[in-house]
């Protein structure tokens, strides 16, 4: 049996074709525009990358069982919608409805980190683990729980959200409308903002070095310059680890995992 899954990001769509052992078959990636309406975006790019990675797994759409997909947001999976997703501005589209119209076969959908984080129990560092909290750090910060070798939801099938733990309540704004979430402190834009009005102020010299201009300070560049021991790009990061170090600290408090797996891209 094969099927497919699918990760819908900021500016691509990547599809890979699977057998139920985790072997990967086939694989694809389409550009998508997150502006486009989201029926034209699913059926035409997320269903394209799913026929261009059937197609590179040499095999038709007939041969597969079905669509799992990985978006970022809140998502009700027993229907299929998306409730709200920030990053595409997305408020009850039906993803699996316009998905299954195009492919003619079943779609099941599941925030992007939770999937990451089933992928970890079944094939990856939580595979030996009874229980274990993810977090995945990147443009955002989104998080999965498992206890007792499940992946646990809660009511709204909003569980997990660990990007969006309060450590600042006077920090800045999210994007889910509260202020000082661990995302809003420690993403990859905020630390990105953060090298920016360093440099702006005159106190990151070796960060204007690397990136070259205020304006092309990131994440990366931040990281670059605090390891050739740029000062101010040094501060952002202890100031970062901090903030997660309190936010880990918050969920071994409530969860007591026996371990807690960070990644991200």
């Amino acid at each position: 049996m094969q099927v497919v899954g699918v990760d819908l990001g900021g500016t691509h769509v990547a599809a890979a074709v699977m057998d139920v052992q985790g072997k990967l078959l086939g694989r694809a990636e389409e550009f998508i525009n997150r502006h486009e309406v989201p029926k034209v975006t699913l059926q035409r790019d997320v269903a394209g990358a799913i026929r261009n990675a059937v197609h590179q797994a040499g095999l038709e759409l007939k041969q597969i069982s079905t669509v799992g997909m990985g978006l970022p947001g809140n998502i009700d999976r027993a229907r299929g919608i998306c409730r709200y997703s920030p990053n595409f501005r997305w408020h009850d589209v039906p993803v699996a409805q316009f998905l299954e119209e195009s492919l003619d076969m079943p779609v099941h959908l599941l925030n992007d980190v939770r999937s990451h984080t089933l992928g970890e129990l079944h094939f990856g560092a939580g595979k030996d683990l009874n229980s274990f909290a993810m977090l995945a750090l990147g443009t955002g910060i989104g998080g999965g729980v498992v206890l007792d070798r499940r992946l646990r939801e809660g009511a709204h099938s909003a569980g997990g959200e660990v990007g969006h733990i309060t450590v600042d309540p006077n920090g800045p704004l999210c994007g889910c409308g509260n202020h000082g979430c661990i995302e809003a402190l420690a993403a990859a834009p905020a630390i990105g903002r953060a090298g920016q009005e360093a440099a702006a102020k005159g106190e990151a010299p070796g960060l204007i070095r690397v990136a070259g201009s205020i304006d092309a300070i990131t994440a990366a560049t931040v990281a670059e310059a605090a390891e050739h021991g740029d000062p101010a790009a040094r501060a952002i990061w202890e100031k970062v680890g901090r903030w997660l170090g309190l936010a880990i600290c918050a969920i071994i408090g409530t969860l007591d995992p026996e371990k807690i797996l960070v990644g991200g891209k």
